[in-house]
């Protein structure tokens, strides 16, 4: 009777072991069938992305851009522009209609995109002075400080070693400001002020400066919060001919500013597949006239994939 006892404890521990090592297994299994599925799906994601960015640069270069931004639209285009936003012109690339300053938009497979128009930023080593003393303006600067900065950074970026300013050109590299760290140096102002100054410019070299297609934040540090609110809310919804965009912003021709789409942008594409997010990130500058020589009409800087 003894021995039969022992047997049942023995069958009931072989049994709950057994069935331990079962749980383990199975979840076990169901770990690695997950881990499996999410490196598909990542897969998937990263082969979407990719797509994206082909059939993005394609629609870029084989539209006209004014066709393409919503929202801008040259005198006596309006009827076209009708036309192409009733029409199912661009069914082939599946992107359709886009804008130019950074707004998000979606995919219809629920991919989104940015595209930002690297003339919608000042750029930090060929700036448009006027709208940098704005700036300085707009920040609380006083006059003083304002053409120290200014002269500071045009000492630091020209060729010479004339002084606008008593010492401006000391420790001065007389280049191109590459990075953040040449940035703050050039600049010498409060961290509070050097963050917010930061985020208006570009070092990347631009012909001009859009202040049409320059994103919300930076609108409000040049224009002012109520002016900023009220051209986005107009270029979201409302066509703005070509003639018209100096007027909506409240200034007179100026050098160095033209409302045209700038050759550079920059884009962001996140995709999602399941649980897994893919972003694909990039420089694009557009040459399409250098295809007659036979070079591309096009190059990618500064990609950037994470998952």
């Amino acid at each position: 009777m003894k021995n039969k006892g022992i047997a049942l404890i023995q069958v009931l521990v072989i049994s709950a072991c057994l069935s331990v090592i079962g749980l383990f297994m199975s979840s076990s299994a169901k770990q690695k069938v997950e881990t499996a599925q999410l490196a598909m799906d990542k897969a998937e994601a990263y082969v979407q992305a990719y797509d994206h960015e082909s059939k993005l640069i394609y629609t870029l270069l084989k539209h006209s851009w004014l066709e393409l931004d919503k929202q801008s639209i040259q005198e006596g285009e309006v009827e076209e522009k009708k036309k192409l936003q009733s029409s199912d012109s661009l069914p082939e690339e599946g992107i359709g209609l886009i804008n130019f300053y950074g707004k998000p938009f979606d995919l219809p497979d629920g991919t989104n995109v940015k595209i930002q128009d690297l003339t919608g930023f000042l750029s930090i080593n060929f700036p448009q002075l006027e709208m940098l003393g704005r700036l300085l303006d707009n920040l609380k600067v006083d006059e003083t400080r304002k053409q120290l900065v200014i002269g500071k950074l045009l000492d630091w970026t020209d060729s010479d070693s004339v002084e606008r300013f008593k010492g401006s050109e000391l420790l001065n590299r007389n280049g191109t400001i590459l990075d953040n760290s040449d940035f703050r140096n050039a600049l010498n102002v409060s961290d509070d002020t050097y963050e917010k100054l930061k985020s208006v410019f570009t070092y990347t070299v631009t012909s001009h400066f859009n202040p049409y297609n320059s994103p919300t934040n930076v609108l409000k540090l040049l224009f002012g919060e109520l002016k900023a609110q009220q051209i986005d809310k107009i270029r979201q919804k409302e066509e703005v001919p070509h003639y018209l965009k100096a007027g909506l912003f409240g200034i007179s021709e100026m050098e160095k500013v033209d409302f045209a789409i700038g050759s550079i942008m920059k884009v962001d594409i996140e995709v999602h597949v399941k649980q897994a997010v893919v972003h694909r990130g990039f420089i694009i500058e557009f040459s399409p006239y250098e295809e007659r020589l036979g070079e591309r009409p096009y190059n990618i800087y500064e990609r950037t994939v994470s998952w």
